[in-house]
């Protein structure tokens, strides 16, 4: 049952979301590129990113203008494609980078696949790269075979193609050549970064691996870290190129997702009839695989009060709402809204030491039709918990109100 509607009131500025959050950003098609930055060879084509086109050493590379927070986590996936006719080469490359040229950075075509170096070609430094190769470049490159992937870095010099900088390498089984459409996910926490691909839950490689301290070369030896923009932020996006031989280097559509700063409280709460204040939290951020036991709590409530927590799934351009003449509460979640089951607060009459908690994945499974289902990763959830206050305007008070955002 949904709570009904408030009418329009006089709005008030204080029910202010907050926006420190994880830097997410979802590209469904690129039909748009707003907050890319396409060089060389790039472009796009019926919404289609188009690295490089199938010509003859052609080199581009897509960047997301302005930096983002990589050092604390995150995760990334495309759907990307690559097709020739015949033999293609050479290959597309995630890169992940602190160059001085920002995202305008490229670098050389062939077998660097974009960004590292070739002939007169400035390759990309300070940077951490995972290459789709579907070319064996033969010397110096040393590569495994023309159907692999690779984790290469230099730290912070200039990087390359070279396998000697490779950290991690995985070739599949799928020919990544055939022109059909793979999914490609990368997962970094600090300390360990894993490549999966085609839907698999199995890593196809995991690596330690840290932004400040660095890795390991395959080959043997310690790679240092890289230098990150206020010590976490870089430009993250992908390169390609072609040499005498070439292909199509397409991207269907990118999600990434931040590390999940913790669930934030905003607006503000009413004060009860006999002076509590309850305040609303979780402990961790919601996820779409249940994988994370959120809970959402809402404490310093009056004792033997009965209550609920109460959510929406759409704040945007909302301000909070007075409860009502007189009321020191506000409605701080933008309707419709979704009740979930009342609960006792329990502890004591007469005393703030009563509690409401929701176990938020118990609820979701209990009622698979509630507002928002099914969830994806970077929707957002906003709860604020209601009791009875007999004495009160209305005979009812408000928490304030928590902002969550599910994570994979």
């Amino acid at each position: 049952m949904r709570l009904r509607s408030l009418p329009t009131l006089v709005l008030v500025p204080l029910a202010l979301c907050s926006s420190a959050l994880a830097q997410n950003f979802s590209y469904p098609n690129f039909n748009s590129t707003a907050g890319l930055t396409l060089n060389g060879s790039a472009a796009t084509n019926a919404g289609v990113l188009q690295v490089t086109p199938n010509a003859a050493s052609a080199r581009g590379s897509v960047f997301r203008s302005a930096p983002v927070n990589v050092a604390g986590g995150f995760e990334t996936s495309i759907n990307f494609g690559m097709s020739a006719t015949g033999l293609g080469a050479d290959g597309m490359a995630l890169v992940i980078h602190n160059d001085p040229r920002g995202a305008s950075a490229l670098g050389g075509d062939g077998s660097t696949m974009g960004y590292g170096n070739q002939t007169s070609f400035t390759p990309i430094a300070n940077s951490l790269v995972l290459e789709i190769d579907t070319y064996d470049a033969g010397t110096p490159w040393f590569d495994p075979n023309a159907n692999h992937f690779s984790l290469q870095t230099n730290g912070t010099g200039d990087n390359n193609a070279f396998h000697s900088l490779s950290i991690g390498t995985a070739s599949p089984l799928e020919d990544l050549n055939n022109g059909q459409v793979y999914k490609l996910t990368v997962r970094y926490t600090p300390g360990l970064l894993q490549v999966f691909f085609n839907g698999s839950g199995t890593p196809l490689i995991s690596v330690n691996y840290n932004f400040a301290t660095g890795g390991t070369w395959l080959g043997g030896g310690t790679v240092g870290g890289l230098n990150l923009i206020n010590g976490t932020d870089a430009y993250v996006g992908f390169t390609a190129a072609c040499g005498g031989l070439s292909q199509s280097h397409d991207v269907y559509n990118w999600l990434w997702l931040g590390a999940a700063t913790p669930p934030t409280a905003f607006c503000t709460a009413g004060t009860s009839s006999i002076g509590c204040t309850p305040a609303i939290s979780a402990n961790a951020q919601p996820s779409v695989s249940g994988a994370n036991a959120c809970t959402i709590s809402i404490a310093a409530v009056e004792g033997q009060r009965s209550g609920l927590v109460f959510y929406g799934t759409d704040n945007s351009g909302f301000s909070a709402l007075p409860w009502g003449p007189g009321s020191t509460s506000f409605l701080c979640v933008k309707p419709p809204t979704q009740r979930t089951p009342a609960q006792s607060s329990g502890g004591n009459i007469g005393q703030c030491n009563g509690v409401f908690a929701l176990n938020w994945n118990n609820f979701q499974t209990a009622f698979p039709g509630s507002l928002g289902q099914p969830w994806v990763a970077g929707e957002k959830v906003y709860a604020q918990g209601w009791y009875r206050d007999p004495s009160a305007v209305k005979t009812t008070n408000l928490s304030n109100a928590l902002e969550l955002t599910y994570v994979p």
